[in-house]
């Protein structure tokens, strides 16, 4: 895996999913880019976010069955090992897909930018 600084971004590119992963210089969180496919729970990750101290994610997906949840794991810290899942309406699905779009944009990450207007077309259409 190489890594390249762009300010204000910082890039992890690998083999399997070139531009996709993202942390934003203002705080210590990483931004990935949307799985293509439902895992084998029948989730499908849509926006992620992985903090690096304390160490936590904050996932947002939609289920197979059409619901969405946003799930808190905190990794480490006084929380660690506790796993939050709250369902999310749809409204609210699109509104952290707008906002993480636009966090894109105002860093100048047109490409996954792009994946996550995809998603929200699909989400929005459903």
């Amino acid at each position: 895996m190489s890594v390249v600084f762009n300010p204000p971004i910082l890039h992890a590119i690998s083999a399997q999913k070139p531009f996709t992963n993202h942390i934003t210089a203002d705080g210590a969180w990483l931004h990935d880019a949307p799985d293509t496919e439902y895992n084998a729970g029948g989730r499908q990750a849509v926006v992620k976010h992985l903090c690096f101290g304390p160490l936590e994610t904050w996932i947002w997906y939609k289920q197979i069955d059409g619901q969405y949840c946003r799930e808190i794991h905190f990794i480490e810290g006084i929380q660690e090992g506790e796993r939050i899942t709250d369902f999310i309406s749809k409204a609210e699905m699109l509104e952290v897909l707008e906002a993480e779009i636009s966090l894109c944009r105002t860093h100048g990450e047109t490409s996954l930018a792009a994946l996550l207007e995809m998603e929200k077309e699909k989400i929005s259409m459903s």
